[in-house]
């Protein structure tokens, strides 16, 4: 994988990662020795995300337990961070590593607009289920006085139960 620095620098990936964590994968640079790469995953590519990087870049700073060097992009896109790192395969594995997992707020998925959707779901099944059970039932209740000696209307009397079939219908609606 080719990706390029913030001043067009040309850092050549190997294709074999050393470590994945959650929301990143660390691959060495070829040829470097001792420079890794921290991919992120696309939904950690954020325009903050790479502000606080760029951040620690200017500042001399830490950006998720490393010190970045520069910026990564691949296609002119954001995508990561250079940082000096062990290049050796000793003490690196494929995979998750013990302690990768952050789940702290910055990489944490929910907040305000889950929980608006979740209120919107239930609060449009009480309106589905009041509809049902007011115009869907006080239909099946005149039809089934109109029409007494219907096979069907016995039935549908059999299965109403306080309103529960119009309740069931109005949902399904």
């Amino acid at each position: 994988m080719v990706v390029k620095g913030s001043c067009g620098e040309k850092y050549i990936l190997d294709t074999k990662s050393r470590r994945s964590g959650y929301g990143y994968t660390d691959y060495p640079v070829n040829g470097s020795g001792n420079y890794m790469a921290r991919i992120m995953t696309s939904g950690n590519r954020s325009r903050s995300v790479e502000l606080n990087v760029r951040e620690a870049v200017e500042g001399n700073g830490c950006y998720e337990n490393e010190r970045p060097l520069n910026l990564l992009y691949i296609w002119g896109r954001f995508a990561g961070f250079l940082y000096e790192g062990d290049g050796d395969a000793a003490g690196w594995t494929d995979g998750l590593q013990k302690g990768d997992y952050d789940i702290s707020g910055s990489h944490s998925v929910g907040g305000g607009a889950v929980n608006l959707a979740i209120a919107v779901q239930i609060a449009a099944a009480m309106v589905i289920a009041v509809t049902g059970k007011v115009v869907v039932y006080g239909a099946l209740v005149r039809y089934m006085d109109r029409y007494e000696d219907s096979a069907i209307i016995a039935i549908l009397h059999c299965l109403d139960y306080a309103g529960i079939p119009a309740v069931l219908a109005g949902i399904l609606l």
